[in-house]
């Protein structure tokens, strides 16, 4: 068996995984990335980055980049939100935005309307310039830690050759269901899973429907309540998503004509020649299901294991908060671990990335919370009240903010320069 030593062993090779290697390299530090899929996934998903988050990309030179491949590069009074029976319908309705306005006395950034999958081939490029290894269809089998460092072992899907890998810290960004943060026993809080969305990207031309409008999201009634297109590439390929119907679906029922189908009736054009693209290179996955969650972990850190992204807290879309609060913690995490690799710092800094991070999450979480029942009631036109258990956890996550910030506030470290 093959054996590996690296400062830092990333397991997840998205948005938050990448971003860790890339502010790690540019410290410095080198860090393995190890992602099960073949490649970085061919979906939109997240498409807005707030200020901060470009303001971290600036420091690290990729907000040129960034801007460029942007769908909007900014502008979002380009943006069309729409809500309607199908896309083609001649019968819509506009749906506002905030004032760009109101943000640009708060930061030398901009929002970047940059498609997640865009993002992800900027981070992965960047991080290995940086000296970062990564290496997708690998997914880590086991690990364990100590006093000294981590030891994990990992397996090439391709070949099914197995190497231990020696690190000193494990970043567990390895998502949603986070298996790390299951055998590190952590529990989350919060209401759990909210819906689930199938999605498929397509391919077909969809201009006599949009009859000239520049749509960046189009929410409608059509195959069903909540059912969202969004461009991909600003040409042809764009995203379907629709809601699955708890304890009658399961991804398996969205067949690829079924698909087909589904996809007509929301454009409103019943002979569309569609063609469904696999969302994952090298394979042949037409439709994957996305959970929409809201839960945070108890903790962030278990020893030398710390938990970023997705595999911390994860949020319902309203607000676009969760991939720029997972950024955000990789920025945080990734400069507090330079640091004490480099004695720069004693390794109590690291106790400050929960201190600090895990309240942000707390209070995000809650303005996600607040904001899913009355802004997607007036995207998608349904009428339901908040469920009790969404406002009972509104609630509580006040109190757990306020509980987490008097926490924080008790013998943290001094703050160090050129965080």
């Amino acid at each position: 068996m093959q054996h590996k030593r690296v400062p830092v062993l990333i397991v997840g090779g998205g948005l938050t995984g990448l971003s860790a290697a890339v502010f790690l390299g540019w410290r410095g530090v080198a860090s393995l990335v190890v992602e099960r899929h073949p490649d970085l996934l061919i979906h939109p998903r997240a498409r807005g980055f707030n200020p901060r988050t470009i303001e971290l990309y600036r420091r690290v030179g990729l907000e040129p980049e960034i801007l460029a491949a942007s769908n909007y590069a900014g502008d979002f009074r380009k943006m069309i939100l729409l809500r309607a029976e199908t896309l083609a319908a001649e019968d819509y309705e506009l749906i506002e935005q905030p004032a760009e306005e109101q943000l640009q006395d708060a930061s030398p950034c901009n929002f970047a309307g940059i498609d997640q999958d865009r993002l992800e081939v900027l981070l992965r490029d960047r991080a290995r310039a940086l000296g970062a290894e990564v290496r997708f269809a690998t997914e880590m089998m086991s690990f364990e830690q100590n006093a000294a460092g981590v030891s994990a072992r990992i397996r090439d899907l391709r070949s099914g050759d197995e190497s231990l890998v020696r690190a000193e810290y494990l970043i567990a960004a390895d998502g949603h269901y986070s298996p790390i943060r299951e055998q590190l026993g952590i529990p989350t809080h919060g209401p759990g899973p909210l819906w689930q969305a199938v999605t498929v990207l397509f391919e077909g031309d969809l201009q006599p429907a949009l009859r000239g409008r520049q749509v960046f999201m189009a929410y409608l009634n059509s195959p069903r309540p909540g059912t969202v297109l969004m461009p991909h590439d600003g040409r042809r390929r764009w995203a379907f998503a629709t809601g699955l119907a708890a304890q009658r679906e399961t991804l398996t029922d969205f067949t690829e004509e079924r698909c087909i189908a589904l996809i007509r009736q929301a454009v409103g054009v019943s002979d569309l020649d569609v063609r469904i693209v696999p969302q994952i290179p090298g394979t042949n996955v037409k439709s994957l299901c996305f959970p929409l969650s809201a839960q945070i972990a108890e903790r962030y850190r278990a020893e030398r294991v710390f938990l970023a992204g997705d595999a911390a807290h994860a949020m319902p879309p309203t607000g676009g908060f969760g991939a720029n609060v997972g950024i955000q913690d990789a920025y945080d995490l990734a400069w507090k671990i330079a640091f004490v690799l480099k004695d720069h710092a004693r390794p109590t800094l690291l106790e400050t990335y929960q201190a600090e991070r895990l309240p942000v999450a707390q209070f995000t979480l809650g303005q996600a919370l607040a904001r899913t029942h009355d802004r997607m009631r007036a995207r998608t036109g349904l009428r339901r009240r908040p469920s009790s258990t969404m406002r009972r956890s509104c609630s509580a996550t006040s109190i757990d903010l306020r509980r987490y910030q008097a926490q924080s506030t008790r013998k943290q470290p001094r703050s160090l320069p050129n965080s």
